[in-house]
């Protein structure tokens, strides 16, 4: 059975309906429970429900708007948070062209504000325990839309961002976000929703969804759900295989209307989670590309293209027709030409690198480059620092990608020699996402976050440079004073440091 036992949990709008199953359920596994609910009377009857079970409750009505007086009331009764359910809403439905600025903003108060403010509180809470369990709540009409629910579908689809960029955030804590958009009816719903419906969507019915995602052992994170009516399954992005227009030539309107067919097609579509080659619109719309950057789209279009064709050889064969002849693009095949050896057979990690080198997004703090564009395990990363002791200097990091990776964590290298607590004069990191708490879930974007955050927060508690450790711990004053001498290029303990300021 999957317990709860020395867990806390904050379930927001938790007085009635749907949130008041997800309390129940979490109590009667073991965990301690903090109802929240703007009606006091609410809260306290499930609170008392709960008490009366054995189970452990206490009731907080704040709005979630107020959400660090909704944390402080875990914290001051159980001295810590370990699962939050952001469940709290409204709903103001009226069509876009009737509604009001303040029916516009009391839902977006409520279910974005509200969410934002109530995460936010719990958040440092879970990185300093280093374990966290966050359930966002969308729609299914945040997902695809409704009639009359401009607001609410609005504030709904925004979870999903939301929740995807928090997993990023959280993994090297430990702390997984899911979404879930839940069918149940309830008094929030029954105006809008048939009788029979409501009579079969019963709130019972979800509660063990949010439970499982919210447990230990859930492997997943980032991913959206929809669970209601005794139905759960999962919600995936699909991208259509595109065309990759001609970057020598000019870029027009009528350029792409003579593809939208083809980038409305769908038949060979992928999804952006899989590891597989996927087209890369944003970077090749990304004026900035560097030379080996703009190798590597070129690359990767090949590749698709190849991808394409062997779908399409196999359908023929299928279909008792004889194939095309194809042509090997760049080495990238499973066939022959003019009698060549069988090309090798790509490792795990070279597979999964394409989709993570596909979705780097460091922003202006990190760019990638690649000192051979035909081999994608091996890349150079700059961070420029934008904030904290090292503001204004750049430090290169060489990455290595192993066969096993995922399930291996790449090999990090400082090549710029650097006065750090986590990083030694060698250029090994200390990075916990890089040892114990590496995940196959995780990517390069993690690590790149990872390395950036040490630039804005060092752990004088995982050291490599242990002397720096110290210093860094006894006197800040004599470590800011270190670090901006070793950045002017001065000598430190004996050590020459390269000027990067």
């Amino acid at each position: 059975m999957l317990r709860f036992d020395g867990q806390v949990a904050i379930v927001t709008g938790s007085g009635a309906g749907i949130g008041r199953c997800y309390a129940l359920l979490f109590a009667e596994r073991g965990a301690k429970v903090v109802v929240n609910d703007f009606s006091r009377e609410a809260a306290d009857s499930v609170v008392n429900e709960i008490n009366a079970k054995g189970g452990v409750a206490v009731a907080n009505y704040n709005s979630v708007t107020d959400g660090e007086k909704v944390v402080a009331t875990a914290i001051e009764n159980f001295g810590r948070v370990d699962i939050l359910v952001n469940n709290a809403g409204i709903l103001r439905d009226v069509t876009f062209a009737k509604m009001t600025k303040a029916q516009w903003n009391q839902v977006l108060d409520v279910h974005l504000q509200g969410t934002f403010a109530v995460t936010h509180a719990a958040w440092p809470h879970m990185r300093k325990q280093k374990y966290g369990r966050v359930i966002l709540i969308t729609s299914v009409n945040g997902l695809y839309g409704q009639f009359g629910q401009t607001n609410y579908s609005s504030v709904k689809a925004a979870m999903t961002g939301f929740g995807k960029s928090l997993a990023k955030e959280g993994a090297r804590s430990n702390i997984k976000v899911n979404i879930v958009a839940p069918g149940a009816g309830s008094k929030m719903t029954e105006s809008v929703m048939p009788a029979d419906l409501v009579a079969k969507w019963k709130p019972e019915y979800v509660a063990p969804t949010i439970a499982f995602l919210c447990h230990e052992s859930v492997p997943c994170s980032g991913k959206i759900f929809e669970s209601g009516g005794g139905f759960v399954g999962q919600v995936k992005y699909v991208r259509s295989a595109g065309v990759f227009l001609d970057l020598e030539k000019e870029i027009t309107p009528e350029a792409v209307q003579a593809k939208f067919s083809q980038i409305t097609d769908f038949s060979n579509a992928t999804d952006p989670d899989d590891d597989e080659v996927a087209p890369q619109l944003k970077q090749i719309l990304n004026a900035k590309l560097s030379k080996e950057e703009g190798a590597m789209i070129r690359l990767k279009a090949k590749q698709a293209e190849k991808k394409a064709e062997e779908k399409e050889a196999a359908a023929a064969v299928d279909a008792g027709e004889a194939p095309k002849p194809k042509t090997k693009i760049l080495g990238v095949g499973r066939g022959k030409r003019g009698g060549a050896s069988k090309e090798k057979k790509r490792t795990p990690g070279e597979i999964r690198i394409q989709k993570d080198i596909a979705e780097l997004d460091g922003g202006k703090t990190a760019t990638v480059s690649f000192p051979e564009v035909n081999d994608l395990t091996l890349f150079n990363v700059k961070v420029a620092v934008d904030t904290g002791l090292w503001k204004g200097a750049v430090y290169d990091f060489s990455f290595k990608i192993p066969p096993m990776y995922p399930h291996d964590p790449p090999k990090v290298r400082c090549l710029t020699k650097i006065y750090h607590p986590n990083i030694d004069l060698d250029g090994n990191v200390c990075l916990n996402i890089l040892r114990e708490d590496w995940k196959p879930v995780l990517d390069i974007n993690s690590v790149i976050y990872g390395l950036i955050y040490l630039f804005y927060e060092p752990n004088p508690d995982d050291p490599l440079n242990k002397e720096a450790a110290e210093l860094f711990r006894n006197d800040p004053k004599q470590f800011a004073a270190v670090v901006n001498r070793s950045l002017r290029g001065y000598s430190v303990q004996g050590i020459e440091f390269e000027q990067l300021i």
